[in-house]
């Protein structure tokens, strides 16, 4: 016997405020398919802000000069040392990349 055929949308809803929420957004069979999927597991969803940090500190070195680091921080809602922070790999490359008419010392010689 099929769940769908015996769970009503109230026995779902009337089971926790989750099912209840997930039902107004997904509707009924979709939280049916979902619970059917996850029974028994403990889900995490990471925060929204938490998956857009890549691609915010991928523009925050796009646009980094090596000098404004409070102007990126105010425009982000950051702090200067988050700035600092997320630029020091790029800071360092660039620091010890070779001068323009010099050649790495780990360059390989031929």
């Amino acid at each position: 016997m099929n769940n769908n055929d015996i769970i009503t949308k109230e026995d779902l809803a009337s089971a926790s405020e989750i099912y209840e929420l997930m039902i107004e957004l997904i509707g009924f069979e979709n939280t049916l398919k979902l619970a059917e999927v996850f029974s028994g597991e403990t889900v995490f969803f990471k925060k929204i802000e938490t998956l857009g940090r890549p691609g915010r500190n991928r523009k925050i070195l796009e646009e980094f000069n090596g000098y404004n680091f409070k102007e990126l921080g105010k425009k982000y809602g950051l702090t200067e040392i988050a700035i600092r922070h997320i630029c020091k790999d790029h800071i360092l490359r660039v620091r010890n990349r070779p001068g323009e008419n010099q050649m790495s010392f780990l360059n390989d010689l031929d």
